[in-house]
């Protein structure tokens, strides 16, 4: 039997699902998989921060119609902890444990301009990802870069 949690903490600003299966927890000591998610609002605060949102293409886009159909889903990567390197957070739906699905690239479209990520970029063959940035996000710039 699995059972899964959703737990939120508002200061680490992000959802944490815990799922376990029963059985196996009892076999390994309790042991749990821990896998770290967030919400829409905290994404867009990450992103103005300077985290970056991997685009996941998931279904190949397909012409239908005037649009083009496919499926995408999304990471938030952020480089808070020095120590750790990035943390990667699972966009997901809003109540639910289900990772957050956009299903046209007008869907992409209108998401990337509500988050201020420019250029857009868009995954289009099943595999492929892409990174989106906000513009003007906080960021830290190295040397050379100035």
């Amino acid at each position: 039997m699995m059972y899964c949690n959703a737990t939120y903490s508002r200061v680490a600003g992000m959802c944490v699902l815990l799922c376990w299966n029963h059985e196996a927890a009892k076999a390994e000591r309790g042991m749990r998989e821990v896998s770290p998610v967030i919400m829409y609002d905290d994404m867009r605060e990450a992103v103005c921060r300077g985290a970056v949102i991997e685009v996941e293409c998931i279904k190949e886009a397909q012409k239908v119609s005037n649009q083009y159909s496919g499926e995408w889903k999304f990471y938030v990567n952020t480089h808070d902890d020095p120590e750790l390197g990035t943390n990667r957070f699972l966009y997901i739906q809003y109540r639910s444990v289900k990772p957050r699905l956009v299903k046209t690239v007008t869907g992409l479209m209108s998401l990337a301009i509500e988050l201020g990520v420019e250029p857009f970029s868009v995954p289009y063959h099943e595999g492929e990802t892409a990174e989106w940035k906000r513009r003007g996000a906080s960021e830290t710039t190295s040397p050379k870069d100035t």
